[in-house]
């Protein structure tokens, strides 16, 4: 085989390696990363991410400054979809949100977490910062200051 031919075939690879690395990281993701639903009163966030990480979470910022910015006083983060957090990036806009929704007087809860996330956030002490439920109705319950039937 002649060595340009060689040269030729090499550098075709490579940039096949580039234009499908770029699309990998710069793809828009097929579904939402969040999606936000009104129920009595009540903004309920539900994470659609089974791993948060920097690239997969980066769509969730303008969702939750949006949620912030209309100034909703109670706030359940549905996150029975994630499997695990490998991002401080997430947990750090989770912390920010949370402290913009208390600034303004307001509550969040979080419901759903699985045990690897419920473990990582007892061991921040998260816990102590944002209430934890099992599920959507009970948080809705300590929300609204209703005792659940």
């Amino acid at each position: 085989m002649h060595p340009l031919f060689s040269a030729v075939i090499i550098i075709i690879g490579a940039l096949l390696i580039v234009i499908i690395g770029w699309h990998t990281i710069f793809r828009k993701p097929t579904t939402e990363p969040a999606h936000v639903r009104e129920e009595s009163g009540i903004v309920i966030i539900k994470i659609n991410l089974s791993i948060t990480n920097y690239r997969s979470c980066k769509g969730l910022q303008p969702i939750i400054l949006n949620v912030l910015n209309n100034l909703h006083s109670s706030i359940i983060m549905d996150m029975s979809e994630v499997e695990s957090i490998n991002s401080v990036w997430f947990l750090g806009l989770l912390v920010r949100f949370g402290y913009g929704v208390n600034k303004a007087g307001g509550k969040m809860v979080l419901v759903g977490l699985k045990q690897p996330v419920r473990r990582l956030f007892v061991d921040r002490g998260l816990d102590k910062m944002y209430p934890l439920f099992k599920d959507i109705e009970d948080a809705k319950c300590f929300l609204l200051g209703r005792n659940k039937l």
